[in-house]
């Protein structure tokens, strides 16, 4: 359809347009119905070449194509799938790996701040104006002394990862989005999400050198299942290679006591960070899917399920190694 005198463009589907419309138009001439003010003056006619079109008012209608429509469509699919699932940021795993150099807690601090992340890139206040975080929101907020924040700062602005701009007057922060971003990503780019209400809990419950811990295990996040992997994006379930306790001490650095011992006391809530099963003589290790989620959308019923009874098998396999002391 287009506009007064004017042919529509998808003349191939005019004759949809006609059979949908020509019904309507005549209801609607039977009272002021909405229809009857939708429809009023759009008309049916033959152009020059016989083609069937549709002519309506510029100032009253507007073209809109097969594509467009389903554009529209998918873009309302979109945010309401955003609004079911939270607010949430995308992290580059690609990113991630090359921030192997950066500390553990400065990497903490940074996913502390992602929470915190607006569509514009910058860091914001949760107050309703959602104003830009200051020098001092971000010590607030990280709950950082100016020494540590000077250092985590320099770190940011050397790697790239965060800049300093002005927003409306004030001084604050952008993050570069190649490593974090909210809103749509260029095809293929592989990424992890972090639900941001989940994340701030996780801050205030543990400390940045644990959360700088999980953040460097997000590109071992198995794509469908949220186990920790050799291969993150494998789609055949029966050739995931799971990672065991040596493995991940191997990854982080660490003896095995101690990643045991951080892997069990990180939570959220009541809820664990991470979950564990034993699979014959080795330990396999689930990541919380309401923290952290590949897949599009909210974490499904199956994925929670799962990582609810990895919990409940691993607490009754602890209770049972204390009734066996005593």
């Amino acid at each position: 359809m287009t506009m007064d005198n004017s042919v529509c463009d998808d003349v191939s589907k005019a004759d949809t347009y006609i059979n949908d419309i020509a019904p309507i138009q005549s209801r609607a001439l039977q009272g002021d119905s909405i229809e009857h003010r939708y429809f009023l003056n759009v008309r049916t006619d033959i152009d020059e070449n016989g083609e069937p079109v549709i002519i309506a008012p510029a100032k009253t209608h507007y073209v809109r194509s097969y594509a467009q429509r389903d554009a529209y469509k998918e873009n309302i699919e979109r945010q309401q799938r955003r609004a079911e699932s939270g607010e949430f940021s995308f992290h580059s795993i690609q990113a991630i790996r090359e921030m192997s150099m950066i500390e553990d807690k400065h990497c903490g601090y940074l996913l502390g701040l992602t929470a915190y992340l607006g569509y514009d890139d910058i860091i914001h206040n949760t107050d309703r104006n959602r104003t830009p975080m200051s020098k001092s929101d971000v010590m607030s907020t990280l709950g950082i002394s100016e020494r540590t924040y000077q250092e985590f700062m320099t770190t940011m602005r050397r790697h790239g990862i965060i800049k300093d701009v002005v927003v409306d007057g004030i001084k604050t922060y952008k993050i570069n989005r190649k490593y974090v971003f909210r809103g749509q990503s260029y095809k293929g780019l592989r990424k992890i999400k972090s639900f941001h209400e989940q994340v701030r809990e996780m801050y205030s419950a543990n400390n940045a050198k644990d959360l700088g811990f999980v953040y460097k295990l997000l590109p071992y996040v198995h794509w469908s299942t949220n186990y920790l992997s050799h291969n993150p994006d494998e789609t055949d379930p029966d050739n995931v290679s799971t990672m065991s306790r040596k493995d991940l001490a191997e990854i982080t650095k660490l003896d095995e006591k101690t990643l045991t011992s951080k892997m069990r006391r990180m939570r959220i809530a009541n809820n664990p960070v991470f979950a564990c099963v034993r699979v014959g003589d080795e330990m396999e290790y689930m990541l919380n899917p309401e923290i952290f989620y590949r897949r599009d959308g909210k974490p499904d019923d199956t994925i929670i399920v799962t990582f609810a009874n990895m919990v409940r098998r691993s607490k009754e396999r602890s209770e049972n190694r204390k009734k066996r002391k005593h």
